[in-house]
């Protein structure tokens, strides 16, 4: 079954609409998917606001964020057919819309203008994050505009498409919602990240030329358990305060820094790395800052009231953290171990974790708690698999001295909270997670550090 809108040949100037520039600034959703998946995609006869099409897949394994089910479903090209007319199989190649390896093709995407006769330019990125903000707010973000399905598909393939001669958010089949709701989300949509509650768009990209679909695969509502919200330490990639000393080496933080309380900052070295694109280091008056960059970093300041209040964030959700009651206990986390969830909130009281590769398996509704006493020394991997994501990681270090030492590549996941004057020395840490430290000492030293911004609980 092919759909194609009639070409309509005007030029409307887009009025009242002011796009940011501003980069994504928050974390990308983590999602676990499959490389490839069969399904069916049918033309709904009576469409729903919620979606246009239905995909029914199979053969997913157990554990991962696109699961075996019927999704409502919105297509992503309007000029290929639907395999065998709706209702046959076909395998189609899965991405998440904030992956960096999306294909550039009439089923994912390309650049181009904003519709209305502007000059800016969205990136085939952008285009996606303008994609899940509809798909989020189908009705707007005031939740008054009448959008039908004809028109949220129409603004849907007018981001994706914004170089055909079709102006989709005026063509037939749709009512003047349908542009309404595509400015609105090019208004507010540009760098939108889906949070707890909200769906992520699921790109599936065929493998034979047929259309390719979009799938709103849902997140996790919320934190599992209360007194572990960061609140707004988790707009952080890493929090360092109190009477400390930080060397910076090679890096690259895709995330914002915040600094204060008395802190005292060396910066050293960097030669190959910075902050990721509009993200900045945030310090408060008290904060003491010698030497320099070569790739200088963006400093804005914030009140003490701002770091004072992130400490004390920390303290109570390392606090609340150490009260829970374990369900697994070791006394050693050691190499190739595996550590199962319970499909909910897991507990895990260690003593130490030495130089050791090993697995976190557990569903997205499992949340892992690790209460660590003396401290975690390795120079390997952490593994996530079965679906869990890195935000829902918390590695709560409650011991004092060194609690936490990387070197020769180590690969961490989660967010690590010390709150007991301990010490971060890292050499070659790649990071998906946060670090938060309060009254010890951060340190990148040797090697290329690369961390990317997903707290816990966010």
């Amino acid at each position: 079954m092919k759909i194609k809108w009639a070409s309509i040949t005007v030029n409307l100037l887009m009025s009242g609409i002011i796009v940011s520039a501003i980069a994504l600034r928050a974390a990308a959703p983590v999602l676990t998917l499959p490389a490839t998946v069969t399904g069916v995609q049918v033309l709904l006869s009576a469409p729903t606001r919620a979606t246009q099409y239905s995909f029914t897949t199979s053969g997913i394994p157990a554990g991962l964020s696109l699961t075996n089910q019927t999704y409502g479903a919105w297509c992503t090209n309007p000029n290929l057919d639907l395999p065998g007319g709706g209702g046959t199989a076909a395998t189609y190649n899965v991405y998440s819309s904030y992956a960096t390896n999306l294909p550039i093709d009439g089923n994912a995407g390309e650049s181009g203008t904003v519709y209305g006769g502007g000059t800016t330019v969205l990136s085939q990125a952008q285009e996606m994050q303008v994609v899940n903000y509809i798909l989020n707010h189908l009705t707007g973000t005031n939740g008054n505009i009448p959008a039908t399905p004809n028109d949220i598909q129409g603004a849907i393939w007018q981001l994706l498409h914004p170089n055909d001669s079709v102006f989709y958010v005026i063509a037939a089949g749709t009512t003047t919602a349908a542009l309404a709701l595509y400015n609105d989300a090019i208004a507010h949509g540009i760098g939108f990240v889906p949070g707890a509650g909200q769906v992520v768009a699921v790109v599936l990209d065929p493998q034979t030329p047929y259309q390719g679909i979009i799938v709103p695969v849902p997140l996790p509502t919320a934190c599992i358990t209360t007194g572990l919200s960061l609140g707004s330490d988790a707009n952080y990639i890493f929090i360092d305060t109190g009477n400390t000393h930080l060397g910076w080496n090679a890096y690259q933080l895709n995330g914002d820094v915040l600094f204060g309380q008395g802190l005292t900052v060396q910066l050293s070295g960097g030669n190959n790395g910075g902050l990721g694109a509009g993200y900045k280091v945030y310090t408060d008056s008290t904060t003491n800052i010698s030497g320099k960059l070569q790739n200088p970093l963006t400093f804005a300041s914030v009140s003490t009231s701002v770091t004072a209040a992130a400490a004390a964030s920390a303290q109570s959700v390392s606090n609340n953290a150490s009260g829970l009651t374990a369900t697994q206990t070791f006394s050693t986390i050691n190499n190739n171990m595996t550590i199962n969830g319970n499909g909910g909130l897991n507990v895990i009281d260690v003593g130490s974790i030495q130089n050791a590769n090993f697995t976190i398996h557990g569903s997205a509704n499992d949340y892992f708690v690790f209460n660590v006493s003396r401290g975690i020394q390795t120079n390997r991997v952490m593994t996530l698999t079965g679906g869990v994501p890195a935000s829902h990681i918390l590695w709560n270090l409650t011991g004092s001295g060194t609690v936490l030492q990387t070197s020769g590549g180590d690969v961490l996941v989660g967010t690590f909270l010390a709150t007991k004057g301990g010490q971060f020395q890292f050499s070659e840490l790649q990071l998906t997670g946060e670090l938060i430290n309060t009254g010890g000492n951060i340190q990148l030293v040797s090697g290329n550090h690369a961390l990317n911004h997903i707290p816990f609980c966010k």
